[in-house]
């Protein structure tokens, strides 16, 4: 079973790299078209485990997301403390699971990772210290809660 599900990520990631897959039910289809069998949930975790995510209305993976230099913190609406551990950012509609990879990518010690939606990012800290400085590095010309 794992050689199969192996061998299906490898034709999702030829057809993400097509830049034609705009939803988990265009993937189903392309696959079945290709002699695999696969459920929605099942392609949600291929999608999870390969790190793609959608951009400009389609599914990618992370080599082929483009970000732009820097943090963009322009998409930021507020950004709320949730106990010690926890801040949760409310970005514009669609813009979360952009400003995620990016918050992943610049290597801060005071996150510990991030779970983003469409226009919310929930950032785990080690604790209330890293937090704050956390808070700090995401605020500049950003309303606090």
């Amino acid at each position: 079973m794992a050689i199969l599900s192996e061998q299906r990520r490898e034709v999702i990631r030829r057809l993400l790299a097509s830049g034609q897959v705009k939803a988990q039910d265009d993937l189903v289809r392309m696959l079945k078209a290709q002699g695999y069998s696969a459920t929605q949930s099942s392609i949600s975790r291929d999608l999870r485990s390969l790190g793609a995510v959608r951009q400009n209305g389609r599914y990618v993976l992370p080599s082929r997301v483009s970000l732009p230099l820097g943090l963009d913190r322009s998409c930021v609406v507020a950004i709320l403390p949730a106990g010690p551990n926890m801040l949760v950012v409310r970005t514009t509609i669609g813009s979360a699971t952009r400003l995620a990879l990016e918050v992943d990518n610049q290597g801060w010690e005071e996150v510990v990772g991030t779970v983003a939606g469409d226009d919310t990012i929930f950032i785990a800290t080690p604790d209330a210290g890293a937090q704050t400085v956390l808070m700090k590095r995401l605020l500049p010309g950003v309303e606090r809660g």
